[in-house]
């Protein structure tokens, strides 16, 4: 829509592009950014949470950050077998993402997706949300 043309009335059929079921409880509001819609949501009571994307055009879901890395504390070094089962859904779904940076603040999570992609020979590097910032920072530093 381009100008004030702008819908101000909402129903289960009025103003209505597509319908989805997004999983969970306790839905952010969504965020739009170009062609996909972005929200979280949480599992079990609020004690996992997740981040979705969906396809703005059609509510088909791209991706979402539901799955664990397999790290678990030390589990990774106790069943280091189970631990790489869990970790290889993770694994696909980063490649299918096409993604350069995977981030996580947890360093379980930081060691056990690096180790992961370095074994794929993946292009995505693994960082932590401070070690991003810095890149940035950096980076906006050298354009002034």
């Amino acid at each position: 829509m381009t100008g004030t043309d702008y819908p101000d009335r909402w129903s289960s059929t009025e103003n209505v592009a597509w319908k989805v079921a997004v999983p969970g409880r306790g839905n952010s509001s969504p965020i739009v950014w170009g062609d996909r819609v972005i929200l979280t949501t949480a599992y079990d009571d609020g004690r996992r949470l997740t981040v979705l994307a969906l396809r703005r055009s059609d509510g088909g879901k791209l991706w979402e950050t539901e799955h664990c890395c397999g790290a678990a504390g030390i589990y990774n070094l106790v069943e280091p077998a189970t631990s790489d089962a869990v970790l290889a859904p993770k694994l696909r779904h980063i490649a299918s993402t096409g993604a350069d940076w995977v981030v996580t603040g947890n360093p379980g999570c930081l060691m056990q997706i690096g180790a992961g992609l370095r074994r794929a020979r993946a292009r995505a590097r693994v960082v932590h949300p401070v070690d991003l910032l810095d890149v940035s920072y950096a980076r906006s530093a050298a354009n002034d």
